[in-house]
């Protein structure tokens, strides 16, 4: 097949996957991450399936991570919106339900984020898990109000996170607006015109002036409170001011604008950041403020690589295009654990697999915040 039928192949299968509309699913998970003394994370996890409901099982394909905070003293389910927009677009939304209470701590649900969007990572190459081969590696993180501050807590905590989506973030302990300085992934800040309980002047105005990100965007959404970026909770309705427009014309306009960010960031479409920014400046319901250095945007992308003969018996041939620096080397077995590990440099590696039993292994291969992942039968 010659080269320009791959690649009018290759964006066929690309439009199918992205146009493709699947059913919700729903796991419950409990993780526990093992560097703050196994602290346990009740997450609430929705992915794209054929068949909608809980535990079963996954569409075929691998599929971006959203992480979503939730705000002060608001459950994961007040945000259906987002996952009833997302998923069914291709995306897995995972949600922790930590810090519920009246005394949360912000830095552990920041720290709560960053660790779920590098466990799925993880579970992408746990044979054991519901989500193996399932995760694609961007991930973006994503928090309203006080999530929306831990966001930038977690992003700070997390480099690897492609992407980081705030909605009328609040300040938090330790600050949002001095973890911004330390964050340079593309961002969108959204604001309400009318918030009442986290004023942008207070909060989100001084995190986005304080973001060290190349491409960054303050979107202010006009007639919009601060709850209305959520379904209606009885909790943060207590306190706000009265939005102008109904809840669903506004998860309409930032739906509208964050589809279009997702392609860019998360699905590599380049074309898709001209829409981004044409929709910006002709939307009648919003206000905005934009630094974008597009030559300086840096995404974690797929590492354009080989491997072969699979099945493999004695040597497998690893060839990459285009490394920088350094390449790492992860074999994994079947039951998730790291078998071998090995760095080598240069554009082709000869890796010897006679000491490894029969069967079923995954490579992942990482050069310069680019990855490959493979799956390799040994014969």
């Amino acid at each position: 097949m010659k080269k320009s039928q791959l690649v009018l192949l290759f964006t066929f299968l690309s439009i199918t996957l992205f146009s493709q509309t699947y059913e919700i699913g729903h796991k419950q998970i409990y993780f526990y991450d093992p560097d703050r003394s196994d602290r346990e994370i009740q997450t609430e996890v929705y992915y794209p399936t054929d068949v909608a409901g809980d535990d079963v099982a996954m569409a075929a394909g691998e599929f971006p991570v959203l992480v979503f905070g939730h705000g002060f003293v608001m459950a994961w389910s007040s945000y259906s919106n987002f996952w009833n927009e997302f998923v069914p677009k291709g995306y897995i939304m995972v949600f922790p339900r930590t810090e519920g209470g009246m005394s949360p701590s912000h830095e552990s649900f920041g720290l709560d984020l960053a660790f779920l969007a590098s466990k799925m990572q993880e579970e992408n190459l746990n044979s054991g898990s519901h989500f193996f081969g399932k995760v694609s590696d961007k991930t973006a993180v994503m928090g309203h109000s006080m999530g929306g501050g831990s966001s930038f807590i977690a992003a700070d905590a997390n480099p690897n996170i492609t992407t980081m989506v705030t909605f009328a973030a609040a300040e938090t302990t330790p600050s949002a607006i001095t973890a911004a300085a330390s964050i340079t992934m593309p961002a969108i800040v959204f604001s309400g015109s009318l918030d009442a309980i986290a004023p942008a002047g207070e909060n989100q105005t001084p995190m986005y002036n304080a973001l060290a990100s190349s491409c960054k965007s303050f979107i202010s959404v006009t007639g919009c409170n601060h709850c209305y970026f959520a379904d209606y909770n009885f909790n943060c309705s207590l306190f706000d001011a009265s939005a102008t427009f109904d809840r669903e014309e506004i998860h309409d306009v930032l739906f509208d604008f964050i589809n279009i960010w997702f392609d860019y960031t998360l699905r590599d479409d380049n074309e898709a950041i001209n829409e981004f920014n044409d929709s910006l400046q002709l939307s009648g319901r919003i206000t905005y403020e934009q630094s974008c250095d597009l030559t300086q945007i840096s995404k974690v992308k797929p590492l354009k690589a080989t491997a072969y003969p699979n099945p493999v018996e004695d040597i497998l041939s690893i060839e990459i295009e285009n490394p920088k620096g350094l390449s790492v080397l992860k074999i994994y077995n079947l039951t998730g654990e790291i078998v071998e590990s090995v760095s080598f440099a240069g554009d082709r590696y000869e890796f010897p697999t006679t000491k490894f039993g029969e069967g079923i292994y995954l490579i992942q291969i990482s050069n310069s915040n680019r990855f490959f992942t493979y799956k390799i039968i040994k014969q």
